[in-house]
């Protein structure tokens, strides 16, 4: 199957394979995938949508929802931001090294990134508690000092 491009493109048959490989679900199936899009200052390279996920069986072990984040959609902007090795970067992060991060980074059930094309897929841990930054109302000198010394120690690492 080719990367999907949007989020209605994936099967729940192969999402079921996909979490199979990533070994976090044995014998249950994905039944049913509800899509909820994700807006505003989340994802300015391309889309991003909470997968919430049922299943047919035994699942106890699997993720109840995914972060997918996928290229652009206009093949323009898209072969741009791939020119600029942003999907690359990324995906080989999660492939590479968030392994060895200092900081929690979320799970990555799946990765790709077509060379050519510059279609990318992240398939990724929901980490819906937490509290997304924004860039335009910005943030206290407490949430910047925190954010920096993060920053400092995965640079470190």
């Amino acid at each position: 199957m080719q990367i999907p491009l949007h989020p209605a493109d994936i099967p729940a048959d192969w999402l079921t394979a996909t979490l199979r490989t990533a070994g976090t679900l044995a014998a249950a199936r994905v039944s049913a995938i509800e899509i909820e899009l994700l807006r505003g200052d989340k994802g300015t390279t391309g889309q991003l949508a909470r997968l919430r996920l049922s299943y047919e069986g035994d699942a106890a072990a699997a993720p109840s929802s995914l972060i997918a984040k996928f290229s652009a959609t206009d093949p323009q902007a898209r072969a741009l931001i791939h020119g600029m090795g942003f999907y690359e970067r990324e995906v080989r992060f999660y492939e590479q090294l968030a392994h060895r991060s200092p900081l929690h980074t979320p799970r990555c059930y799946f990765s790709a990134l077509d060379m050519e094309s510059g279609v990318a897929l992240l398939l990724l841990e929901d980490l819906a508690f937490a509290r997304n930054g924004n860039t335009l109302m910005g943030c206290s000198v407490a949430e910047a000092e925190l954010a920096v010394r993060a920053i400092a120690s995965l640079h470190a690492a």
